[in-house]
């Protein structure tokens, strides 16, 4: 994502992001890589976020990315609407303030074509 060669080029996901099987540093840095927002792109990988152990708001809380109090919420959301869920998760979490832009859930501008 560095490379500037490729800034134009590289787009990157958060989908699997905040998986249980995902270090706590990487959730750190993507969030703190404010820089890197734009060109991160929201997606679900559902099914997996019905997969009960594929995500652990636990470690979210206990990395300090997510507020304990949400957890009830979320948990109570995820057994009703896995995509409703996984989108709450990822406009939750924060890393020293910092969450995913808003930019990261505005998807269209990279599938559709510019207008002249």
């Amino acid at each position: 994502m560095d490379e500037s060669a490729w800034r134009e080029c590289l787009l990157g996901d958060v989908s699997a992001l905040f998986q249980a099987n995902r270090r706590p540093e990487v959730w750190q840095q993507v969030l703190a890589r404010q820089d890197w927002h734009g060109r991160l792109l929201h997606g679900s990988d559902y099914p997996l976020p019905g997969v009960g152990p594929l995500y652990r708001l636990g470690a979210l809380v206990r990395a300090g990315l997510l507020d304990a109090a949400d957890v009830p919420v979320l948990e109570q959301v995820r057994g009703h609407n896995p995509l409703l869920f996984d989108l709450l998760l990822k406009r939750r979490v924060r890393w020293r303030g910092q969450g995913l832009d808003p930019a990261v859930f505005a998807t269209r501008r990279h599938f559709v074509a510019p207008t002249a």
